[in-house]
């Protein structure tokens, strides 16, 4: 059985901020499976079939050509412990200085079967740290914006987003901005189909992770991305980075309580 984070309820005499990454998890996601040092990758999986080899179709348009991952990238017990401060320290801040409907909307836990499902359907395996933030908590309620108002994205709103930005891709969309050179460390492009939405706004803006960087780059790097100007420049190398980056700017008082959500107190001036 796959081991997931004890909910509130299960842990009602230990305070939540209190609460220590369980042993199984940290011992489920650190088994000793080959790390991939290049970072996620696609790699082409076929199944016999009549004696002969077969695409296993997927995805909505039941076309694409489905992926055989790497094994899962391990992940020591440091980083996973890292990725559950930082969220407790954006939960601290937010049980204190936000309307208690934020806290509230924070997803419980994504389940094993439904990140690699995810990662199926994307073509990449998924860095460990954003797994870690996975099994504490998959996405939000569509209604509370608190990462700088933008909606935290669960497993199956991050694959509606991409699978939006894969059918514009397909079209044609992008085709007017051609192989325009993008910031340092990703590869050009209006957009790339190893660009994962972490956070949303529902109009097309998203903080995305790059899954296929570029020479300069690093896999599982963040970086805003806006549908009219393209990528941003990259922000942090890493999952944990970011949130860390966040969880510094929320405790400094640079994020203001807005009625969407929260936002930038940039957004005063």
């Amino acid at each position: 059985m796959v081991p997931v984070l004890q909910d509130r309820a299960a842990n009602a005499d230990t305070p939540w901020q209190e609460r220590p990454v369980l042993p199984e998890l940290i011992n489920y996601l650190s088994r000793d499976r080959a790390a991939d040092s290049n970072g996620p990758r696609p790699v082409a999986r076929t199944k016999e079939k009549g004696g002969k080899k077969s695409w296993w179709s997927w995805g909505r348009d039941k076309k694409t050509k489905r992926s055989k991952l790497p094994p899962i990238r391990s992940a020591d017990s440091t980083t996973l412990s890292a990725v559950r401060e930082i969220w407790q320290r954006i939960e601290r801040w937010l049980e204190t200085n936000a309307p208690p409907r934020v806290l509230r909307g924070l997803a419980p836990p994504a389940s094993e079967e439904d990140i690699a499902n995810a990662e199926d359907e994307l073509g990449y395996r998924f860095p460990a740290d954003f797994r870690a933030s996975l099994f504490i908590h998959d996405g939000e309620r569509k209604d509370v914006g608190s990462i700088k108002g933008l909606r935290l994205n669960s497993l199956k709103e991050l694959l509606v987003d991409w699978r939006t930005m894969e059918e514009l891709l397909r079209d044609g969309e992008f085709s007017q901005f051609g192989d325009e050179v993008g910031p340092t460390g990703l590869k050009p492009g209006h957009w790339n189909r190893g660009w994962v939405p972490v956070a949303s706004d529902g109009g097309g803006n998203s903080y995305s992770m790059d899954l296929d960087p570029g020479g300069a780059g690093t896999a599982g790097q963040m970086f805003f991305f806006d549908h009219e100007q393209g990528p941003g420049t990259v922000e942090a190398k890493s999952l944990l980075e970011w949130l860390g980056h966040y969880a510094d700017e929320l405790e400094a008082g640079r994020v203001r309580v807005r009625a969407g959500g929260l936002a930038s107190a940039e957004d005063d001036e």
